[in-house]
């Protein structure tokens, strides 16, 4: 098993976390919205040490990598690279909805046939979010990350909205979605560092890991922003 350490700032909570895939896991958090460039680095060092671990010893650094705030992910990838960078080690980068699908797996809101749907509001009317389901206490991805308005969740699922669907994270704040019949719904659940972990240990057993030059955030971009590009682009033309 890879001895790992795990940044999550892509939401309101920030984590970071290390663990040796064995069941050893050290963790800190911070929930100040506005205080995660204060807190990563110290946690990281006070993990490392109180781990007894130096930097060099690790077998790599796993991030969250997005869908989300913009300014949190710009913070944890590029703490995550700078220290992968120094330490000659390799990133592995994990979906922040499918950390926070593991979220659920953690919390127990996820049973076997069940599938979640993990949301993030994404302003401006829209939300990122994906669709998995749990094998062998892993969330595992059915389908693609997604950025969409709430009224077309159900359209993009397919025949998939007739399976037990989970509604899981801050998005459904939003509330209920046409089409779409959840069993439950919980909000409150939020991804941390030891979802991101849990997730990249096995990335981490199947080739997942990136040299630290090719980690960036996942920005998703939905059906809406391109149909604006093309029209964006259209225009330009016509007046050229």
């Amino acid at each position: 098993m890879a001895l790992l350490l795990a940044i999550e700032a892509s939401g309101d909570l920030c984590s970071v976390a290390i663990g040796d895939g064995k069941g050893a896991v050290a963790e800190a958090t911070s929930a100040r919205i506005r205080g995660h460039n204060e807190f990563l680095l110290p946690a990281i060092d006070e993990l490392l040490s109180a781990g007894g671990y130096c930097l060099g010893q690790l077998d790599g650094i796993a991030v969250g990598a997005g869908p989300g705030s913009f300014t949190g992910l710009r913070l944890g990838i590029g703490v995550a690279q700078g220290l992968a960078l120094g330490a000659d080690l390799g990133v592995i980068p994990v979906s922040s909805l499918a950390a926070l699908a593991q979220a659920g797996v953690r919390d127990g809101e996820l049973a076997a046939g069940e599938l979640a749907l993990p949301a993030v509001d994404a302003r401006m009317g829209q939300l990122y979010w994906g669709c998995y389901e749990l094998v062998a206490e892993l969330a595992v991805a059915v389908a693609s990350d997604r950025l969409d308005p709430p009224q077309a969740l159900a359209a993009a699922l397919g025949p998939l909205r007739q399976r037990t669907l989970v509604g899981l994270g801050g998005g459904w704040a939003l509330g209920a979605q046409p089409g779409l019949e959840l069993v439950r719904c919980r909000g409150q659940v939020t991804a941390r560092a030891v979802d991101v972990l849990r997730l990249a240990q096995r990335e981490a057993r199947t080739g997942g890991v990136l040299a630290p030059e090719r980690l960036e955030p996942r920005y998703l971009r939905g059906s809406e922003h391109w149909r604006q590009s093309r029209s964006a682009g259209a225009t330009a033309g016509a007046g050229a």
